[in-house]
C-alpha cells in the first residue's frame, strides 16, 4: 500500500530514464529502402517493432518496388495506342495495385496507417471540426500574380 497524502516535488519530478534505441535498418536493405526504415521508425516509439522487424523490411521492400513501378508508369508512353503498348501499360498497373495491396496489408497489421491511432468517433470530429479550404497566408494557384 502506498504512503498517503501528496507527493512532494522530490518525489514527483523523479522518473526512470529510458534509453531505448530505435533500430537500424538491417544490412540487406538498399539506400532506398533503408531511408524508408528510417523515417517510419523515427515517426514510432523506439520499442515499436522489436517483435516483428520482418514485417517492416517487406513493407520497405514493397514501397521500394511500388516507387520502381512507379516510375515506370509516369515515364510510358502508350499513345500511339499500339496493343503491345497498352498491354505492357495495364501490367505494370497491375504490378503497382499488387504492391499497393501489399503495403497496406503490411502497414495496417503493423499500425502504421491513419486509422491505427483514430477512432471512428474521434476522427469524423476531426474532419468536421477542421477549416476548409487554404488559409490566407498561403498562396495557391488563385493566388498567382502577373
Amino acid at each position: 500500500m502506498g504512503a498517503r497524502g501528496r507527493k512532494s516535488g522530490a518525489e514527483i519530478s523523479i522518473f526512470p530514464v529510458v534509453n531505448q534505441r530505435r533500430p537500424e535498418p538491417p544490412a540487406e536493405l538498399t539506400k532506398a529502402q533503408a531511408r524508408t526504415w528510417k523515417e517510419i521508425v523515427a515517426d514510432m516509439p523506439a520499442d515499436w517493432f522489436k517483435r516483428a522487424p520482418e514485417l517492416l523490411i517487406q513493407y520497405c521492400r514493397h514501397v521500394s518496388a511500388a516507387n520502381f513501378i512507379a516510375k515506370q508508369i509516369d515515364s510510358f508512353e502508350p499513345w500511339p495506342p499500339d496493343p503491345a503498348g497498352l498491354k505492357r501499360y495495364g501490367r505494370l498497373f497491375a504490378m503497382a495495385q499488387r504492391e499497393s495491396a501489399a503495403m497496406l496489408s503490411l502497414a495496417t497489421k503493423m499500425r502504421l496507417t491513419q486509422q491505427s491511432p483514430w477512432s471512428a468517433k474521434t476522427a469524423a470530429t476531426a474532419v468536421r471540426n477542421s477549416p476548409t479550404g487554404m488559409p490566407p497566408w498561403v498562396e495557391g494557384p488563385a493566388c498567382i500574380r502577373g
